[in-house]
């Protein structure tokens, strides 16, 4: 009797996490839209402190770490010569294709982890750490589909502008200049950096909010939103060297052949503390966007269960 009880629990869980799934993928693609159009300028900092080259020698744990500092701090630099070469409209370079690519991403990330953390929970509805590691890294998988192409324009548009080169027109004509080939170039970069930094974040997002709920029915609504950005933080700058490499890669005119090439010319060249080049700007970005993000896509799922109920 147990086991026939067991196994409708575990069919009504499939369902409803299936059934769910049209309803989150809107909600995702609301949430990631909102949070990626506040922080936008955000991401036009990092790349450009990413795809810049300097040279370091890495010789000694000294010179590594200052080289790691100054990287940080050349924030104020970039955006003065952001605003000095465009304007302030040059800190939304690149917004266009990254609203039209971050709906679809999100909307990925968030449904996919949400189903497979069901369709992976016990019978009292909870997922374990394993298990939210393993749904995690399939969400991040499954989303570089959208992601590659979003990002592989959104640093086109950006370096292109800093190197000086004519601004693309539109993001139609660069869409067919790239073709579907250039859009995907670096994918195997972005699967390398994105299946980590989700395994990293929604783990650690799923033991937060496990941790702040304690024995109460509901988590209050602020916790979600510190549960995100934490999570996010972290995630975010143990997965920036792999970031780095990825920008690299997509840049305008890359140099590089392939992500050991970019590696090791990087490391030879610049130090070790180029490839946590930006990771202060990417902590800033995926924090506060994941923290609204999530905020926003819990936020709508509330609203759509008491609407049900």
């Amino acid at each position: 009797m147990t086991e026939i009880t067991s196994e409708v629990e575990r069919k009504t869980t499939t369902t409803t996490a299936l059934g769910e799934l049209p309803q989150n993928i809107l909600f995702g693609g609301l949430a990631g839209v909102l949070g990626t159009s506040i922080i936008f300028p955000l991401y036009t900092i990092k790349t450009n402190l990413q795809s810049s080259h300097s040279h370091y020698s890495y010789s000694t744990t000294s010179r590594t770490s200052l080289a790691f500092i100054s990287q940080q701090w050349k924030i104020g630099s970039v955006i003065r010569s952001i605003i000095g070469r465009e304007g302030w409209k040059g800190m939304y370079r690149g917004l266009t294709p990254t609203l039209l690519g971050v709906a679809p991403e999100k909307a990925i990330k968030l449904s996919v982890n949400d189903m497979l953390s069901s369709l992976l929970s016990d019978e009292q509805g909870k997922t374990s750490f394993k298990n939210s590691v393993i749904a995690g890294g399939g969400a991040g998988f499954c989303q570089v589909i959208a992601t590659c192409p979003m990002e592989m324009m959104m640093i086109t548009f950006q370096t292109r502008a800093s190197q000086g080169q004519t601004a693309v027109p539109s993001v139609v004509h660069l869409a067919q200049e790239l073709g579907i080939r250039g859009m995907y170039k670096g994918l195997l970069a972005t699967l390398c950096r994105d299946v980590p930094f989700s395994m990293i974040f929604f783990s650690t997002n799923a033991q937060l909010k496990q941790q702040f709920q304690g024995s109460s029915e509901t988590l209050d609504i602020s916790y979600v939103f510190l549960s995100g950005i934490s999570a996010g933080c972290l995630a975010a700058v143990l997965s920036t060297p792999m970031d780095v490499i990825k920008t690299r890669l997509q840049s305008a005119n890359s140099p590089y052949r392939g992500i050991i090439d970019c590696f090791v010319r990087t490391l030879r060249e610049e130090g070790l503390g180029k490839f946590f080049s930006g990771s202060i700007a990417r902590a800033c970005i995926v924090s506060p966007l994941f923290g609204i993000a999530l905020l926003f896509y819990e936020i709508q799922k509330r609203l759509a269960s008491s609407l049900d109920n």
